[in-house]
């Protein structure tokens, strides 16, 4: 496969009285199962196992696979990185701003010849063009990848979730709609240094 491909999309469900547990896998060539989205919601509906309101139920088990589903652009970044360093591979904060900065500079790079447009050019590429172009990006998430940052302005993103670990799952506490950002602009503050701090020079005598 030279993409992740949502057809060998594998979703397994925990139908329980306490909570619905979503898990979403993808076949690899070997015919593994690699997973790449766990979602859980308070089951609602079910009482000792049986049924009691479909409709509620039905909606928890909604709840449960929309947490476990990943953005598009995740999932690429989580089958590529599988792809290239092996199951056992972990995502962090710093692959997932490196994968968004490549990003970024597509983006550059494709503004700045034209690219999708009557005015494409790829003979127009420089090094110019393409600093000039960044500085037109003021709406960037990777695709989704991540919340809303201002790059040209050096201006971060104000958005966060809060999650907790419960009985091993993490469990969404605010904003309470899965797939849903707190973006507001007053989540942004600046910090300030409060102290002065004077270097102090000093020769460093051995312990010996």
């Amino acid at each position: 496969m030279s993409d992740f491909d949502r057809e060998n999309m594998i979703v397994g469900l925990d139908i329980g009285t306490s909570k619905v547990v979503a898990i979403v896998g993808q076949t690899n060539e070997d015919g593994g199962l690699h997973v790449v989205g766990i979602g859980s919601h308070k089951s609602r509906g079910l009482k000792k196992g049986t049924v009691v309101n479909i409709e509620s139920t039905v909606e928890s088990i909604q709840r449960a696979i929309e947490e476990a589903e990943l953005n598009d652009e995740l999932l690429r970044y989580l089958f590529f990185m599988n792809l290239a360093h092996g199951a056992d591979s972990k995502p962090t904060a710093a692959g997932i701003a490196a994968w968004s900065a490549a990003l970024l500079f597509e983006e550059a790079v494709s503004r700045s010849v034209g690219t999708n447009s009557a005015s494409y050019k790829p003979e127009n590429l420089s090094q110019e063009g393409v600093l000039a172009a960044a500085q037109s990006i003021t709406f960037w998430d990777a695709r989704g990848l991540h919340g809303i940052s201002n790059p040209a302005d050096a201006i971060p993103s104000s958005c966060f979730v809060i999650m907790t670990l419960d009985d091993g799952l993490w469990k969404r506490e605010f904003p309470p709609r899965p797939g849903e950002l707190s973006c507001e602009d007053e989540n942004l503050v600046e910090l300030k240094a409060t102290t002065n701090l004077e270097e102090v020079e000093e020769e460093l005598e051995s312990p010996e």
